[in-house]
């Protein structure tokens, strides 16, 4: 939306060798659902004699007193109107203040884990038949039907653990038997399965499930010349997903106690943002995931925007 503006400003119709405002800067408001004038766009006359291309440096404030907040961003060449003068339409902004957006987010819901675990237990052998997968380990495993178990498995042949999937017990003859069944696992870890990890306590595991869900899109913005660091100093701050990591410093996609971080402090992540009734309060109480990476552009000229998509924990 534009708007005429008309300060008590006198306009000097005579000489024009220097850059010379041609009637009212026009501001507007570059954002939808926002009345805030961040761009100020105003045409300037100078005779073609004395016109010096490009003498005006990007970043450079508007002369009149009502508008010094406003920074130039574009100044395209200029065209000849005729009289011996040249005219072209200066453009310029203010660097916008943050701003948030909804929006729908594919995102993945992250595994819960058990507030308790028991030991690794080795797996001796793995045989399918359907869709069911019988497992032998290496010593009684102590399992019963309905129990919660996770299974570790290695990426490629070798010993070293690198991934791990919630599975459920179908059925163990008894508890000091080395033998159990369990649903249809990834090919990978049916081929590759290494040890398993009895989980136990109150809180039933959550295997991580990818949705669509609501989202926060906070857009940022700063001066810089690069796009990198901030006049002024400092440089424009990128935020990545929260990356977790088990017991074994791999990365995985699964709270447990023993991840960094712990499903506690996710759990109480969790606990806030069922709490919180406003953006202002997620951000508050620190009940935010960042759910795709900062990203950067330039907005105008020197102004570069970042965008940062958030979802509450959950």
């Amino acid at each position: 939306m534009a708007t005429n503006f008309s300060p008590n400003i006198v306009f000097s119709a005579g000489d024009k060798s220097t850059a010379t405002p041609v009637g009212n800067p026009n501001l507007s408001s570059p954002f939808e659902g926002s009345n805030e004038k961040y761009v100020l766009r105003q045409k300037f006359q100078q005779t073609i004699k004395d016109y010096i291309a490009s003498v005006t440096a990007l970043d450079t404030m508007h002369t009149w007193p009502e508008f010094t907040d406003y920074i130039l961003v574009n100044e395209p060449d200029p065209q000849d109107v005729g009289g011996g003068l040249y005219e072209w339409e200066r453009t310029y902004a203010r660097v916008p203040a943050e701003r948030v957006e909804g929006r729908a987010q594919a995102w993945t819901k992250p595994g819960l884990g058990s507030s308790g675990t028991s030991a690794l237990l080795q797996i001796d052998s793995v045989s399918t038949s359907g869709n069911v997968i019988t497992m032998v380990t290496h010593n009684a495993h102590g399992l019963a039907a309905g129990d919660f178990v996770a299974v570790y498995f290695t990426k490629t042949s070798g010993t070293a653990l690198q991934y791990f999937t919630f599975s459920q017990v179908l059925a163990a003859p008894t508890t000091t038997s080395v033998t159990f069944t369990l649903n249809q696992l990834p090919t990978l870890a049916q081929t590759n399965a290494a040890a398993i990890q009895h989980v136990t306590g109150a809180n039933t595991p959550r295997k991580p499930e990818q949705t669509v869900v609501r989202a926060f899109s906070v857009f940022r913005y700063y001066l810089s010349p690069d796009g990198v660091s901030i006049d002024g100093g400092g440089v424009i701050p990128i935020e990545v997903p929260p990356v977790i990591r088990d017991e074994f410093n791999v990365v995985t996609d699964t709270y447990t106690s023993g991840s960094t971080p712990t499903l506690a402090s996710y759990q109480a992540q969790i606990t806030d943002a069922l709490a919180a009734t406003t953006f202002a309060e997620l951000v508050a109480d620190d009940a935010l995931i960042v759910a795709v990476p900062t990203t950067i552009r330039r907005w105008m000229g020197n102004i570069w925007e970042s965008e940062t998509v958030y979802v509450a924990a959950q």
